[in-house]
């Protein structure tokens, strides 16, 4: 009895070594596909957000997308830096500070106003 168990576990022993190899290549398929799709999500988020950050979209290839922290703060550090060379080259060009959204509507309310004699 205790030879035909010994059989046994040595078959059982030889059948999960020959199957080690396999499992391991699907773990590794499994693991391939899990880091791609995270990528993907990665970068539909960073698109995302550079449209909400109103950036152009060719931005995404200067954002580190190897983990969702570096993307974040490479988003950022962009933003800002995109946003300041903007406002440089608008008050290069106009001589003074870019207009702002608020004051040229209130410009525009008090021009409107003048126009109908009103104060």
């Amino acid at each position: 009895m205790n030879e035909n168990q010994e059989n046994m576990d040595d078959q059982a022993a030889a059948k999960e070594q020959e199957m080690a190899p396999e499992l391991s290549q699907k773990l590794q398929a499994l693991e391939e596909r899990e880091a791609a799709l995270c990528l993907r999500e990665r970068q539909m988020r960073m698109r995302t957000q550079l449209k909400d950050c109103e950036l152009p979209e060719e931005l995404m290839e200067c954002l580190d997308l190897s983990s969702d922290e570096r993307a974040e703060k490479t988003l950022e550090t962009l933003a800002g830096a995109f946003h300041d060379a903007v406002t440089r080259r608008v008050k290069q060009k106009l001589g003074a500070e870019p207009p702002r959204a608020a004051a040229a509507a209130q410009d525009g309310m008090a021009a409107v106003r003048r126009a109908m004699g009103l104060k």
